[in-house]
C-alpha cells in the first residue's frame, strides 16, 4: 500500500510539473499559431506544416504570407537570450520528471510486481494443499499480478516516450536558434557579427533530418481528435507530435497510432485490485466468526477474575465453546 501511494503521488506531481516546464514554450507556439491565423494561413491546429516547409525549402515558397509570418515570428518573438532561458527550463524540467519517475514510480512498480507474484504463489500453494480456509483467492491474486505487470510495462513505455520527447525538444530548439540567427542576419554584410553568429549556430544535417522526420509524422493526431479528452493537448506536444501529459492526466494514450491505457489509469486499476485483495482476509474472518465476546466473572472460591472468550462458532460457555485465560 505504501508503494502504491508513493507511485500515485509521483504520477500526480509529474502531471503538474510537465505542464509547468513546457509553459514558456507553449506561449511561443500559441503566439505563432495566432500569428498564422492573422495571416490566414495554416489549419488553426498546429504550425507543423509551415515549419516543415521552412526547413525543406529555406522559406515558404508556396505561400508568401506564411513565409512572412514565420520570418516575423523568428525575428520578433525568438531572441537568443529568451531561447536559451526556455531551453534550460524545458529541458531540465523534462529531465527532472524522467528522473523522478525512474527513482520513485519505476522502483515502486517493480516492488509491487514482485510482491504480487509472491502472493499469487502463496495463494496457489494454499489451493494445492487443499486449504479449506484460504484467506486469499488465487484468482484475485493472479489478477493483481497481471495488473502489476501491465503497470511495469506502461511505466517503461512512458519513460521511453519521455526520452524521445527530450531529444525532439533539444533538436527543435537547436533549429530554432539557427533559424532565428539566419533571419536576423539577412541583409547584413558578409563579414558582419550577425552572419558570424548565424554560421556558428547553424544546426547539423543530422539535427535537420531528425526535425524533418518528426514534423512529417503527426503521432499526436489520434490523441488530439479524441472527443472524451479531459484536458487539451499542449501546444509543444502538438508540434513535437507526442502527448506525454496524457500518461498522467488521461485514461488512454496514443502510442504508435493505437490507444492503450495510461499510466494513471493502470495505477488506479492496480490500486483498486490490491485494496480488494487485502480486504478478502478481513471479509473471510467476519463471515466465519459468528461471535466474539469477552465477559468477566468470578470463578471458584478464590474469587479470581477471568476473561471468557467465545468465538469461531461458539454459542455459550456451558457447551464448552470458550476458553478461560487467567488475567493476573
Amino acid at each position: 500500500d505504501q508503494q502504491m501511494q508513493i507511485a500515485g503521488k509521483t504520477i500526480k506531481s509529474a502531471a503538474k510539473a510537465f505542464k509547468d516546464c513546457l509553459r514558456p514554450l507553449d506561449l511561443k507556439f500559441t503566439a505563432l499559431r495566432s500569428l498564422l491565423k492573422d495571416y490566414d494561413v495554416g489549419d488553426d491546429s498546429s504550425p507543423r506544416s509551415e515549419l516543415l516547409d521552412m526547413i525543406l525549402a529555406g522559406s515558404c515558397k508556396s505561400n508568401k504570407s506564411s513565409d512572412s509570418c514565420l520570418r516575423q515570428f523568428f525575428s520578433n518573438n525568438i531572441s537568443d537570450q529568451a531561447l536559451q532561458r526556455i531551453g534550460k527550463i524545458t529541458e531540465s524540467g523534462v529531465a527532472t520528471i524522467e528522473s523522478k519517475l525512474r527513482s520513485s514510480v519505476l522502483t515502486c512498480v517493480h516492488a509491487i510486481f514482485y510482491a504480487a507474484s509472491e502472493m499469487y504463489g502463496l495463494a496457489k500453494a494454499s489451493v494445492a494443499w487443499n486449504d479449506s480456509m484460504p484467506l486469499i483467492h488465487h484468482e484475485k491474486a493472479l489478477e493483481l499480478q497481471r495488473s502489476a505487470g501491465a503497470l511495469c510495462f506502461i511505466t517503461e513505455q512512458c519513460l521511453l516516450e519521455i526520452v524521445v520527447f527530450r531529444y525532439r525538444l533539444k533538436d527543435l530548439l537547436r533549429w530554432f536558434s539557427g533559424t532565428a540567427a539566419n533571419v536576423k542576419a539577412e541583409g547584413t554584410a558578409l563579414d558582419s557579427i550577425e552572419r558570424e553568429a548565424a554560421r556558428r549556430k547553424q544546426p547539423s544535417q543530422a539535427v535537420l533530418r531528425h526535425v524533418v522526420d518528426f514534423l512529417r509524422k503527426n503521432e499526436s493526431k489520434c490523441a488530439e481528435e479524441r472527443a472524451d479528452r479531459i484536458a487539451p493537448v499542449l501546444e509543444t506536444e502538438k508540434v513535437l507530435g507526442m502527448c506525454i501529459s496524457d500518461y498522467f492526466s488521461e485514461d488512454e494514450v496514443c502510442f504508435k497510432d493505437a490507444f492503450c491505457p495510461s499510466l494513471r489509469a493502470v495505477h488506479q486499476s492496480t490500486a483498486d485490485i490490491s485494496s480488494s485483495l487485502f480486504q478478502q482476509p478481513v471479509d473471510y474472518m467476519n463471515e466465519n466468526i459468528s461471535k466474539l465476546q469477552i465477559s468477566f466473572q468470578q470463578t471458584g472460591s478464590d474469587q479470581v477474575r477471568c476473561a471468557t472468550h467465545h468465538r469461531l462458532g461458539a454459542k455459550d460457555k456451558e457447551n464448552g465453546g470458550g476458553f478461560y485465560p487467567l488475567i493476573c
